[in-house]
Order: structure tokens, then sequence, then C-alpha cells
């Protein structure tokens, strides 16, 4: 809808995290629209077969601080203060106190902390639970997408991320070394250089 009232037939996409994960859904379900993707830092939507080993649902664990934020009756204090907790303690990032206000000032507003809920919870009802049944698992990535991982993210599975290549042709895989989970702000230069090399290709 956005691109229709934007007068877009074709885009190039670049996201990262949640960006990332619907990403893979828009490229998948509307192959017509994306012209190039650069996905980052969330899984993709082939889940391991057979299924997931223990060390894998380890690391998935660090994904549970979702359910609170989409669970109804949790205050937004609460909500906001797990999201301030997450962006100074989780995988390794350093956001410096500035950093941290400019990403955190927004949650103040309660509005904000609602429409975070809701993303969560519609995310994790609608479109994880059939993902995880294999909905995508017959399905091929028509769209050339240049996939980025940090290896020191805490959800990086090295066969599970490059096995995106078996479920696409013009799918590249690229691992960035020493960096978390905030590839951008971790990794600019990296992921500057790469997402301007893919999409001008």
């Amino acid at each position: 809808a956005i691109c229709e009232t934007l007068g877009l037939e074709r885009i190039r996409y670049v996201g990262h995290d949640w960006g990332c994960w619907f990403g893979f859904l828009l490229c998948l379900q509307r192959p017509d629209l994306v012209e190039r993707a650069v996905l980052m830092s969330a899984p993709h939507p082939w889940p391991p077969e057979p299924a997931p080993d223990l060390e894998t649902m380890k690391r998935m664990g660090s994904l549970a601080y979702q359910v609170a934020i989409a669970a109804p009756g949790v205050p937004d204090a609460g909500k906001a203060a797990l999201f301030r907790t997450i962006a100074q303690t989780a995988h390794g990032q350093r956001f410096s106190d500035e950093e941290l206000e400019t990403y955190m000032a927004p949650l103040r507003r309660a509005s904000q902390v609602r429409a975070s809920t809701l993303l969560y919870r519609n995310t994790l009802q609608r479109e994880l639970a059939p993902v995880a049944k294999g909905k995508y698992r017959d399905q091929r990535l028509e769209v050339p997408v240049l996939y980025l991982m940090g290896d020191g993210d805490p959800l990086f599975d090295e066969a599970q991320f490059h096995a995106l290549r078996e479920h696409g042709d013009q799918a590249i895989t690229e691992v960035i070394p020493g960096a978390g989970h905030f590839l951008p702000e971790e990794a600019p230069d990296a992921v500057n250089d790469r997402v301007l090399a893919h999409l001008s290709t």
C-alpha cells in the first residue's frame, strides 16, 4: 500500500531485525515488487530440518523477551524498561548514554509502547507459528538477497544462516566478523559498503 501511494512499482529494500524479518516475507509474497534486498540480523523463514538442536534452542531463548512485550497486562513502564535493558546489555552492544537516550525517548509515549506491543503480538500470533510449521518450506526465494549477520549475534547459527542459499539461487550470505546484533551501529562502514555494492548491481 505504501509503494502504491508513492507510485513505486519496484523497490530496493534494506531491513534490520524486524525489518529483516518483514523483508523476507515481502520478498516471498511480492517478488514482483522487490528488485533487490539487503537483510540483517534476524532468522530467515525456513526453520532448520530436522528440528533444532539444544544449542539452537538456547540461542532462540534469547528471544523470550518478545513474549513479555507482546503479553497483555504488562504495564507500559515495564515494557519500556525492558527495551532499555535489552539495548544496554544485549549482544555486547556498547551504546553511549546519548545514543541510548535517542533510541529510548519515543518509548516515553504510551502510544509508542502500545504500537510496539501490537507489532510483537501480531507477529508472534500470525506469522511465526505458520513459519515454524513450514509455511514457506517449498517456496523459492526469487529476489536477489544479501543476508548479513554479525558473528557475535546470539542468534547466529552458522549452518542455519548459510542454509538460506539452499532456498534462493541469488541468495548471498556474509558474516561480519567482530559484530553483534546491531550491525548498522557496530559496523557502519562494512554495512554501508555492502549495501551500496549489492543495491547498485
